[in-house]
Formats: C-alpha cells, sequence, structure tokens
C-alpha cells in the first residue's frame, strides 16, 4: 500500500515537474511570434496539453473582442464579443478563470455568454495586462467530458498570463515601430521639403543675378545724367530706387551663401588672426546699421592677451556682423544697449554679444538657428533691416553658426523669456 502510495506521489512530482518544464518551454517561445502566431500557438498548445475540445482566443481590436484563433471546432462563431466598459472592468477586477455556467447569470458578464449560439464554452479566461484587457480565452471540456482539475485550471491561467503579457508587450512594440515609421517618414518628408527649398534657393539665386546687375547698371547711368539731366525729385526717386536694389542684393548674397553653406571649406582659407582685428573690422560693418538706430548704445570690452586663431577674415567677420544686426533688430527703440565681451576660456576665443532686447522663449532658443524660422508674428515686423524687429529672411544667424562651426567653433543663445534680453554667443579654439 504504502508503495502503491509511493508510486502515485512520485508521478504526480514527475508531472508536475513536466508541466513546469513544458510552461517554461511555452514562454520561451512567446516573444519570437506575431500576435496571430502567437495566439494560433496558444490554442493549439491547450488543446494537445490539456485535451480539450475545442479553444477560442478573442483579441482586443479596440471596443470589441475578434476571434482570432480557434482550434477543434467546426464552427468558428461568434466573430466578436462586445467588450463595454463595465465588462472590461469586471475581468480587469477579476482576472480568475470563470466556469460558463456563472458566466451566463452573471450581471455583468451575461452578454458574453448569450453571444455563444453554436457550441457552449466550459471555462473562460481573461487575458489582462498592465489593467486593461487584451483578449479572452474560451476553452470546451475536456475530450473524456471530465472537467479540469483545479491543478489543471491553474497551470493553464498560468500559461494565460504568460500569453497577455507577450500579447501587451508585441503590441508596446508595435507602436514604437509604428511611431519610428512615422519618425522616419517625416524625417523623409522634410529632407524632400529641404531639397526641394534649397533648388528653388539655387535656381532664385541664377535668375535674379542678371536683373540686379541690370538695374543697378541702369540706375548708376541715370544718376550720372547720361540720358540727360535730372530734377531734384526725379533723383530722389531714383535714389530710392538704389537703396532698396542695394537691399535686394543683400538678400541675394544672403540667399547664394546659404546655397553654399554645405561646401567644405578648405585649409588654405584660414590663416592666423588676432580675433580683435576681426572683431573691429565686423563693428566697421556694423557702423551703418548702428547709424540708424542712434537710440542704442554699444559697449565692447575685449581681454587682453588673446591669443591667435585660424580664421578666414572676411567670413567670420560677416558672421560677427550678422550676429550684431540681429541683436540691433530685436532690440527697442528706446533705452537700448548692446553689449559685446570678449575673453580667454578652455584655449578658446569666446565671443558673448549680449541686448536689453525682447528675448526668447528659452523652449524655443535653438530654433532660432533654423533657417526662415520667424518666432514673431510677421504682422509686427518692420520694413526696415535695422529697425525694431526689422524685416529679412530669417538667415543672418543660420549663416553666422554655419561660418562659426566651419572654423572649428560654436554658436548658441540663452535668453531667460519674453523681454528678458538676449546673449548669442560663439568660440573659436585657439591656435596658440
Amino acid at each position: 500500500m504504502a508503495d502503491s502510495r509511493t508510486r502515485r506521489r512520485t508521478t504526480r512530482q514527475q508531472r508536475r515537474a513536466y508541466d513546469a518544464f513544458t510552461l517554461n518551454e511555452f514562454a520561451s517561445q512567446l516573444d519570437e511570434l506575431g500576435i496571430e502566431e502567437l495566439a494560433n500557438y496558444f490554442a493549439v498548445t491547450i488543446c494537445g496539453q490539456f485535451a480539450i475540445s475545442g479553444v477560442q482566443v478573442f483579441l482586443r481590436t479596440g471596443p470589441e473582442l475578434s476571434l482570432t484563433a480557434s482550434k477543434g471546432l467546426d464552427e468558428h462563431q461568434p466573430e466578436t464579443l462586445a467588450l463595454s466598459q463595465q465588462i472590461h472592468s469586471e475581468l480587469v477586477n477579476n482576472k480568475s478563470a470563470r466556469r460558463f455556467d456563472g458566466v451566463k447569470t452573471h450581471p455583468t458578464l451575461s452578454p458574453i455568454a448569450r453571444a455563444f449560439t453554436v457550441w457552449r464554452p466550459s471555462l473562460l479566461f481573461p487575458m489582462v495586462h498592465k489593467s486593461s484587457v487584451v483578449g479572452l480565452c474560451v476553452t470546451g471540456k475536456r475530450l473524456d467530458r471530465r472537467p479540469l482539475s483545479e491543478y489543471q485550471v491553474n497551470l493553464l491561467s498560468a500559461m494565460v498570463s504568460h500569453v497577455s503579457l507577450a500579447i501587451g508587450n508585441s503590441r508596446v512594440l508595435e507602436k514604437v515601430r509604428e511611431t519610428r515609421r512615422i519618425i522616419e517618414n517625416m524625417h523623409e518628408e522634410k529632407k524632400a521639403m529641404d531639397d526641394n527649398r534649397e533648388d528653388f534657393i539655387r535656381m532664385a539665386c541664377h535668375e535674379l543675378n542678371t536683373p540686379l546687375t541690370i538695374i543697378n547698371l541702369s540706375l548708376n547711368m541715370l544718376l550720372e545724367e547720361q540720358s540727360g539731366k535730372l530734377t531734384a525729385y526725379q533723383k530722389d526717386l531714383i535714389e530710392q530706387i538704389r537703396q532698396n536694389s542695394g537691399r535686394l542684393a543683400e538678400i541675394h548674397n544672403d540667399l547664394i551663401t546659404y546655397a553654399r553653406r554645405k561646401i567644405p571649406a578648405r585649409e588654405r582659407e584660414f590663416t592666423e588672426h588676432d580675433f580683435r582685428e576681426i572683431l573691429n573690422h565686423a563693428i566697421e560693418n556694423a557702423v551703418p546699421l548702428f547709424a540708424e538706430r542712434p537710440d542704442i548704445t554699444l559697449d565692447v570690452s575685449v581681454a587682453d592677451g588673446l591669443p591667435p586663431i585660424a580664421a578666414d577674415k572676411k567670413s567670420l567677420g560677416r558672421a560677427l556682423t550678422n550676429v550684431l544686426q540681429n541683436a540691433i533688430k530685436y532690440t527697442p527703440e528706446s533705452g537700448g544697449k548692446i553689449t559685446v565681451d570678449v575673453s580667454l576660456k578652455d584655449d578658446g576665443v569666446v565671443c558673448s554679444v549680449t541686448d536689453n532686447g525682447i528675448g526668447v522663449d528659452p523652449a524655443h532658443v535653438d530654433r532660432v538657428f533654423e533657417p526662415f524660422v520667424e518666432l514673431i508674428d510677421t504682422g509686427k515686423r518692420s520694413s526696415s533691416k535695422t529697425g525694431f524687429l526689422g524685416a529679412g529672411l530669417g538667415l543672418g544667424l543660420t549663416i553666422a553658426r554655419d561660418i562659426v562651426v566651419k572654423h572649428g567653433g560654436r554658436m548658441w543663445l540663452s535668453s531667460k523669456g519674453k523681454n528678458t534680453g538676449t546673449t548669442v554667443t560663439l568660440r573659436i579654439p585657439a591656435t596658440g
């Protein structure tokens, strides 16, 4: 008798060890399957492992559960099960297996039972992942008509938990992949837009070159009175035309510079210079700009003993001029002040241009370097290139940063917000 009990106990232990091994093997396969493959694998495994007559696996698709896998049944109905908020809450709050007879009389779950008109299931297993129903597993009776034991129900519940986790993770991964695809498509569309824009800019530069040249030659001939004497009024009109033509020429030059910005700089263009010399050159170029804004004061401080830098004097000077012009445009017309501070930090020459103007939202400081970006209402723009909120293409700082980067340096902007002023800083590595 003892030997018989021992053999039965040993058999149960062996069976449970085998079931644990099977459960582990089952779980290890789930991560390698897609959601539909996973549901089918689950249904086939249940039928084989527990000798069940029929299995249906319903997975959530929006506000309902849709039949995804079926095994051992000739009829596949129902195709869907309604998943109301009440049913969802009930399944989440009580994830345990349910007898079909109990579901039929349940005040909340009875609609699920009524949907089964072709065959009568035995058990329902809610499939829940992170407080959300991902599906429902419905099983029939065993082939020998005997009910599943409590141990088998618990084992099947463990398998349902593994599948629910795998399905939840798969859907998260699907969302990640979809988001990645959307981002990649956005990058591709942006690149196509950027390419089209640059093609247009190159074409516009080419097309504008000849008419601007002819306009300026014609205006010079008129002002030299080669075609006859002009009245003072006529001269004034022609001078206004020439000034505005000059503004168009500056915009044309900005577009050319922007179109060429990806052309790598050649080392032979850089020679050693004193940064103070380049800064003075930039300030000289900006004198006409400050002359148009006598309301702004300029304060310049340059540290002594700065080491030389390798630079293209003309282009780096232009970058500094662009920064100064940007500071002028965004400084109001009363009490304006621009401060330029140059010092040596971390083996590099650092130049900061600070104004007490309108400032920039800290969340948007990186956008000021994007081409053609306007962070203010364009309706508030003035027509002057140096007046407060003066007109422009939004290329000044873009071009300046490109030039600084080609010099092996970097440029950044800082501001505490609206009406707090702005500081644009550039750093150029020293050679000495």
